[in-house]
């Protein structure tokens, strides 16, 4: 939280972010919602949360190009 203060986080949501080259949207989901209800206080490394996992799905095809790739994860919170 690098806020002046403690925000009020809800629950935090999940999706996949653009990906690298040759990773199809098809390949990867994401299920769940982290249910936080809490105060974070300022400052980095505070806070936790958990309930959203990222899936790497068989699609029957070959996924190569996602075998070492970096997936981005965009969060958001209400």
């Amino acid at each position: 939280n690098p806020n002046p203060g403690s925000v009020r986080i809800g629950t935090v949501t999940a999706t996949v972010g653009t990906l690298p080259e040759g990773c199809a949207s098809g390949d990867f989901s994401i299920s769940g919602t982290a249910a936080v209800n809490a105060e974070i206080p300022t400052g980095s490394n505070v806070g936790s949360w958990s309930g959203i996992t990222l899936s790497m799905n068989d699609t029957g095809v070959s996924q190569d190009a996602c075998k070492t790739a970096t997936i981005p994860v965009t969060f958001s919170v209400n």
